[in-house]
């Protein structure tokens, strides 16, 4: 996946930045800005009475977050962001900082601003998941152990995630997925709620 990846390189570059901030999109990037847990600021917290409405306190997070970057080193890595007309995104650019942004459509906008974009091809025949299935097995797939992950890659269509947790927790191969719902049913978690969860699980 292209989440996987974006985070093995905040990982690997780690050293190279003040701050990295991790944001999974959800609605907007409006809510992002005005969302203490996806962005914290020493000194700013929403309160009604300060700020009178999210969309205020969000202002006044991005300018705040925009006279940080220009004396720290900044890494924002923007996480599934499927729509490229949020109306504040043109915005986001103007940050002086190092942003990484996945997504599932053309990133032709971030083309145009200079932006260089890597095209993440999913795995697409039995050699690339036969290829998978030995990183992650450490050994050659065959026989029926083979069938059933087949059988349960279709199931999945093909979600990277869920076919890591599947090979690197076999006693729960082939119940991954009924598993995480039944722990996670209990909690009002929204769906990139959980897909956290699952990524920080594994």
């Amino acid at each position: 996946g292209k989440s996987a990846l974006a985070r093995v390189y905040a990982g690997t570059c780690a050293g190279e930045y003040d701050h990295i901030l991790v944001w999974s999109y959800d609605r907007s990037l409006e809510q992002i800005f005005g969302d203490d847990g996806q962005l914290g600021i020493s000194g700013m917290i929403y309160t009604q009475n300060r700020y009178r409405s999210k969309k205020r306190y969000a202002k006044e997070k991005y300018e705040k977050l925009f006279q940080i970057a220009e004396s720290k080193r900044l890494l924002i890595l923007l996480d599934n962001y499927n729509q490229m007309t949020d109306s504040w995104f043109e915005a986001l650019l103007q940050i002086p900082c190092d942003l990484l942004v996945t997504t599932r459509l053309s990133p032709s906008l971030l083309e145009k601003k200079g932006y260089v974009s890597l095209l993440v091809e999913s795995l697409s025949d039995d050699s690339d998941w036969k290829e998978f299935y030995r990183i992650y097995t450490g050994k050659e797939p065959e026989g029926s152990s083979w069938e059933s992950v087949r059988t349960y890659r279709e199931s999945v269509l093909g979600h990277t995630l869920k076919m890591k947790l599947a090979l690197c927790n076999p006693a729960q191969t082939w119940s991954t997925d009924q598993l995480a719902r039944s722990i996670l049913s209990g909690f009002r978690l929204k769906k990139t709620e959980i897909q956290i969860l699952c990524e920080l699980s594994f």
